[in-house]
Parts: structure tokens; sequence; C-alpha cells
């Protein structure tokens, strides 16, 4: 349907609306396309759209600040929903969804799989939430994750540059195509620095292995690679069998003196090694 009105659209006063569907546009805006005074909105799938909006129009609107009457569950909007000036209006779980940019002026609300502890954001696509990563954040995992794509830790932002910790919840994270960023690393998760991982299984049975220019062999993949001080607490990691080493720590043979690596209650299945130094053919657990 097309929502042509100024204040009568979607507005249903001491009860609840819940949308389930449906294209909704207000053309030549004043208002709201979504108007809640004293009721509860919920929106769990549909398309809204407000075209040629005067200043001060918002695409959802409630009486009020703070007031969060709209509850958004779903949905594509080209507004985004986490903007400040809809953050007062909308109200998204952040441990159920997220607000994605689509990179088309649209943004949709999809299950979270991912959001940094003390944000008030979460992340649909795991990128997103390595990427927003500053020092000392912890990344909290909501749901499994299957990577299907080519994976390059550099481009999705999980070669962490500062001290992180990544709380799994008991959640799996599974790559199922190439791991490599085509320079230097070739694991699922590169850390740089000192960091924690917790409760996370990481299956790469299916990951892809490539030839490698800088090695002149076929290479496969490893699940972490540490520069710095790890902790593993509680994780499991599955290879192919052909994978060589599940953990690889340290920078070169001589890179791996003074760093030291923590692995307890974790497994390790289908590798050849479950962690070693790198630039050593030395298993080390």
């Amino acid at each position: 349907g097309t929502a042509a009105h100024k204040r009568n659209h979607h507005n249903c006063n001491d009860s609840v609306l819940t949308v389930n569907g449906g294209t909704y546009t207000l053309n030549t805006a004043m208002d709201s396309l979504i108007y809640s005074e004293n009721a509860k909105t919920v929106i769990n799938a549909g398309t809204f759209k407000l075209v040629n909006a005067a200043s001060g129009a918002k695409i959802i609107n409630t009486l009020g600040e703070n007031q969060l009457q709209v509850v958004v569950n779903g949905g594509t909007y080209n507004a985004d929903l986490n903007s400040r000036e809809l953050v007062g209006e909308v109200a998204i779980d952040k441990d159920r969804f997220a607000c994605k940019d689509n990179g088309d002026g649209t943004w949709s609300v999809l299950p979270a799989v991912a959001y940094i502890a003390g944000g008030s954001v979460s992340y649909a696509m795991l990128e997103d939430a390595f990427k927003a990563v500053k020092a000392g954040d912890t990344i909290e995992i909501l749901d499994d994750v299957t990577v299907t794509e080519p994976w390059n830790c550099s481009e999705a932002g999980a070669r962490f540059t500062v001290p992180v910790t990544i709380n799994g919840n008991g959640k799996t994270i599974t790559f199922t195509n190439v791991v490599d960023d085509g320079v230097t690393n070739m694991a699922a998760l590169c850390f740089e620095t000192d960091a924690v991982v917790r409760d996370l299984t990481i299956v790469m049975g299916e990951t892809t292995t490539v030839y490698s220019l800088r090695s002149r062999m076929v290479s496969t993949k490893s699940a972490i690679s540490a520069k710095g001080n790890l902790m593993v607490e509680n994780c499991a990691f599955v290879g192919s069998g052909d994978n060589a080493n599940a953990i690889v720590y340290g920078d070169g043979t001589d890179g791996s003196e003074g760093v030291t690596v923590t692995i307890s209650n974790s497994s390790f299945t289908g590798w050849d090694r479950g962690v070693t130094a790198n630039g050593s053919d030395n298993e080390v657990g």
C-alpha cells in the first residue's frame, strides 16, 4: 500500500499494531511514515520508504522523546534506524536483531550475529562487528555463522591490531571457502597483539587450500594466528585432516620468544598439530 497522509498513517492508539509485510511509501512527506502516539507498533517485515521528505520529517516517529514505542524486528527502510535522530524512536533488541547498511541507500533489520559489549548496536555480519572493534573491546557472538565466501582476514576486519576478547557463547563459526589474505595471513582470525578467545567452535573442515606464491607450495589454513599473548578457553577447533596447525603463534622462528599461549578445556580435531610456533616444526600442544 501507499501512505499519503500527514498524521493518520499507521497511527493506532491504545492498542498494538503489527506489520508483517507489504510496501509502504509516503511521498512529499511533511511528517512521518510510521507514527505511534500512545500505542505499541511491532514491525516484523515490510519495505518502508519516505520520499521527498521535508526538514524534520522522520520515517518513524513517536510522541515525545525516547518513547521506543516502535519495536522493529525486521523490514527494509530508506533510513538508518541506528541514526541519532531515530535512536530514541525505535526499539531494536540488540541480542536478536541488527540494522545492516545495504549500500544502496536502504537498511535492513536482520537477525544479529554479534555485538560489542557495552555498545548500543548489534551486527548482522561478522565482518561488521570485527571492523568496529577498538582496543580492549569484547565481541559477543550471538549465533552460529557459516562463511561461504572467500575469507580475507584483513578485509574482513579479522586481522586485529588491538587487544580484543571474543566470547563465542557456545556458538560455531564455519568456513567453507578459501581463507587467505594473499599476503601473510592464512588464518581465519589473526591477532597482532594480545587476545582472548572463549567458548567458541571454529570449523575449517571444508576450507579450500590455495597455492601460495610466497612459499611455493600448497598451503593449508589455520584457525588462529597470534603474534601476542593468547588465551583460549573452552574452545573447539575442527580441521579437515589436511590442515596443518590449528593455532600458530609468534612471528617467525625467533618471534615466538616472550609470547605466552594458554589453552584450557579445548579440543583439536582433524589437525596435524594443535598449537605450534610459527617457523617451527615442533608441536607445542
